[in-house]
């Protein structure tokens, strides 16, 4: 049997470091069934001639005429290089991933018509959050302010079993490319942030399977950056919330 064909997404701004020391961590291999598109946000030469003194056949350097939001740019991955790809894989420049390790896991997975996320280690001893629940405006300003209790919106304690989620965390999504192209991708109105809450909540809408396994695990050296109030990932944050729910309470989901 031909292994499954998978196209792994990954869009850089300045996260260079992150993603070389991701692929040496790999010994400069990816397997031949996976394909790995880097969008280079900054369009950085350097950055280029770097990736191409990997020598990896399969890895294709990528940039866009704008700078465009984080949907966007995985949308323009996915119409542009995953055609023939089984699965589409949404991931963060700052995780670490074992390619041979993901191989193995996802020939052992039920993947057809899933979005699949995994466990994920976050360096520094920051909790495991990347599975949450839907919450509305309330709950979402509260956690925010932190005049209410994050928990409210964790899966605790079932993080060690396979469980279905209500939506994860953008820093690794493991789609079906069949679903991926049913949801028609990221909503593109979003230029950074909820994304991944939206299209979660498309999948219900689609009777596409959210499901998280903990027996595949990745490293995400979270950056956290909208926790800051008023700088502009903090603006980015508040424009994507106030998008969700006008879609959420005028039926435009």
């Amino acid at each position: 049997m031909n292994p499954v064909s998978i196209l792994i997404s990954i869009v850089s701004y300045n996260h260079e470091s992150f993603i070389l020391a991701n692929l040496r961590s790999n010994e400069n291999f990816i397997p031949e069934n996976i394909k790995v598109i880097i969008t280079d946000l900054a369009k950085n030469d350097s950055f280029k001639n770097e990736l191409k003194a990997l020598n990896l056949p399969n890895l294709i350097y990528h940039t866009n005429k704008e700078t465009y939001g984080y949907g966007k740019n995985n949308n323009i991955a996915f119409r542009t290089y995953a055609h023939t790809s089984d699965i589409f894989v949404v991931c963060n420049p700052d995780v670490v991933v074992n390619f041979n390790d993901f191989n193995t896991f996802i020939s052992n997975t039920n993947w057809t018509n899933h979005l699949i996320t995994c466990k994920t280690e976050i360096p520094g001893g920051i909790k495991n959050n990347n599975i949450r629940r839907f919450f509305n405006p309330i709950i979402w300003m509260g956690s925010f302010l932190k005049v209410l209790d994050f928990n409210y919106w964790y899966y605790g304690n079932q993080l060690d079993k396979v469980v279905r989620f209500d939506w994860c965390n953008g820093a690794f999504m493991v789609f079906d490319s069949e679903a991926y192209k049913k949801l028609n991708g990221f909503d593109e109105g979003y230029f950074m942030y909820i994304e991944d809450t939206d299209i979660c909540y498309r999948c219900d809408k689609l009777k596409i399977d959210k499901l998280f396994y903990p027996t595949f695990v990745i490293q995400h050296f979270a950056q956290r950056r909208s926790s800051a109030i008023f700088n502009k990932h903090f603006i980015w944050m508040l424009r994507s919330v106030m998008r969700y729910y006008w879609k959420l309470y005028t039926g435009k989901m």
